[in-house]
């Protein structure tokens, strides 16, 4: 099945918004929006995302090979996952 999400969290870090397409369970459509800082630019972070799947348990071992901290300066992946469902 094909669908899409977008969800806004208003984070220590700042607000981040996360539009997602996904098809099949994968994502393959990903954009990041929000007033949050990062030492690496967020288009980094959405190529890491394309092709991942849409689950809990794809994207924080996604997180866990990152420095999340790069991408939302003052965030950890508890609070960025909220973004994702």
């Amino acid at each position: 099945p094909k669908y899409s999400l977008c969800r806004k969290e208003y984070l220590p870090c700042g607000t981040v918004e996360v539009s997602l397409g996904v098809v099949n369970g994968k994502i393959n459509e990903a954009a990041i929006y929000g007033d949050f800082f990062s030492v690496r630019p967020k288009e980094d972070f959405v190529s890491l995302l394309i092709g991942t799947e849409h689950s809990k348990q794809a994207i924080f071992a996604l997180f866990e090979k990152i420095n999340i901290s790069d991408y939302f300066v003052g965030a950890c992946a508890d609070d960025i996952i909220k973004c994702f469902f």
